[in-house]
């Protein structure tokens, strides 16, 4: 098989496989490589290499898989390495590298240990980004995830806050209790409102 399933098979986990983390437990040191297309671009040339994988999805129990994959000469995996795959739910033998670039970064960011809230505000920022969102936008979109989950965002120069911030649920309540004791008037406490979820 040297590393690759039919065309059949991709197609089919593509559409029906399940897709998760794999942590690379083993991988072997040498392998064979396999060229397609022009010999001199590096990049045709994939290197094929016997693993051995526990994967992780979610809702399910982990379980090992040992294959053969191919991988670009410039991204070799070694032990520890969070890659990406799709599998068979019925088959686990049937499995494959999930090269999309969403999986990819997914992947990287399971690697570094982020929170599953972590890589989605992560996943939140990039669409928001590729979408052509202002950058200061972009930044309150963040003060406001940190505020929901009692984080706390650095900023750029790499300083945190002086002073840890108020959650805006908290802000939020003593705004409505000004408004109920009537130093807020409804537009006044609408206005104070608008301008705290803005993070403006």
């Amino acid at each position: 098989m040297l590393g690759k399933l039919s065309n059949r098979t991709i197609k089919r986990l593509e559409e029906n496989g399940r897709r998760a983390n794999a942590t690379v437990l083993e991988i072997a040191s040498r392998g064979m490589t396999i060229t397609h297309g022009n010999e001199a671009i590096v990049s045709n040339t994939k290197v094929v290499l016997k693993t051995k994988l526990r994967v992780e999805p979610d809702g399910e129990p982990a379980f090992e898989v040992q294959e053969k994959f191919r991988y670009s000469q410039f991204a070799l995996p070694s032990a520890g390495t969070v890659l990406a795959v799709i599998y068979d739910p019925d088959d686990h033998d049937k499995i494959m590298l999930d090269e999309s670039p969403a999986a990819v970064t997914q992947a990287g960011l399971a690697q570094a240990g982020l929170s599953t809230d972590q890589m989605g505000l992560i996943t939140q920022l990039q669409q928001a980004a590729a979408s052509g969102t202002d950058r200061s936008q972009m930044q309150d979109m963040a003060r406001q995830w940190a505020a929901q989950h009692g984080a706390t965002i650095i900023d750029g120069s790499g300083a945190a806050p002086a002073q840890p911030a108020e959650s805006m649920a908290d802000q939020l309540e003593k705004l409505a209790d000004l408004r109920d004791r009537g130093v807020l008037t409804d537009a006044e406490f609408e206005a104070q409102k608008a301008k705290l979820l803005s993070g403006s």
